[in-house]
């Protein structure tokens, strides 16, 4: 059994969108169970200076052992396509 296998059940994946977001951590509402879950972006998410605003929808992934602290992933695009006639 590798280390990976193990680090990945102590965690888990949700949907949720920013209610609330400050300079360094982010409120995240859960889809499934409208729980608050208090987030901080990732490694990935700072490097790239990819920002987080309020009403962005995100991946949370969050322990299994604390629900209540967790930390954004993925921030998903909301930018709908135009198309040009």
């Amino acid at each position: 059994m590798s280390n990976n296998e193990n680090v990945d059940r102590d965690r888990l994946e949700f949907d949720g969108m920013v209610t609330d977001a400050s300079r360094d951590t982010l409120t995240v509402i859960l889809d499934e169970s409208n729980i608050k879950v208090l987030c901080k972006p990732s490694g990935k998410l700072r490097k790239n200076h990819i920002k987080v605003l309020a009403g962005d929808r995100v991946r949370v992934e969050v322990g299994v052992y604390d629900m209540s602290l967790g930390r954004v992933i993925k921030r998903y695009d909301g930018r709908k396509q135009q198309r040009t006639s």
